[in-house]
């Protein structure tokens, strides 16, 4: 009996540290960061489904893993997600006015009616990525220029 609880208690800690450090899920560990601290750099919310309407102004997500993540109708205004992996990520109704995401992967997310303006975008990677009806007037694209006031969907230069 006495093995037994002891290969138990063994496999039970491998499979949490396993499932934690793994980088192939979401750890609530770091969502409890970001919540308490607003600042989670590197962490990895991979698949998360943050509740809407949540605040997260001037967040610190530098360099953190958000794929497939759903982050949709949050207010992230002035967030860090500089060098973040975004792609495939729901930021559908998001307010990101004034956020840095230079150097962000956002590949096949959907920033559907978005507030990104007068965000960072320089050297995001876009390919497929959803802009439809997203605010980006007077935000800096990915070349690096500044889309024209009143610019949605598509960024005018």
């Amino acid at each position: 009996m006495k093995k037994l609880i002891i290969f138990l208690m063994m496999f039970f800690t491998y499979f949490y540290l396993f499932s934690v450090y793994s980088g192939y899920s979401f750890d609530k560990v770091h969502l409890g960061l970001l919540e308490k601290w607003g600042s989670c750099t590197e962490c990895d919310l991979s698949g998360a489904t943050f509740p809407a309407n949540r605040d997260y102004i001037l967040a610190n997500l530098s360099g953190a893993n958000l794929s497939g993540a759903d982050m949709s109708y949050l207010m992230m205004n002035g967030a860090n997600l500089s060098k973040a992996n975004l792609s495939g990520a729901n930021l559908t109704g998001s307010s990101l006015w004034t956020s840095n995401l230079s150097g962000t992967n956002l590949s096949n997310a959907d920033l559907s009616n978005a507030d990104l303006s007068k965000a960072n975008l320089t050297g995001a990677k876009v390919t497929g990525t959803i802009f439809s009806r997203a605010n980006l007037s007077s935000t800096t694209w990915i070349n690096g220029k500044k889309c024209k006031t009143g610019s949605k969907g598509s960024c005018k230069q």
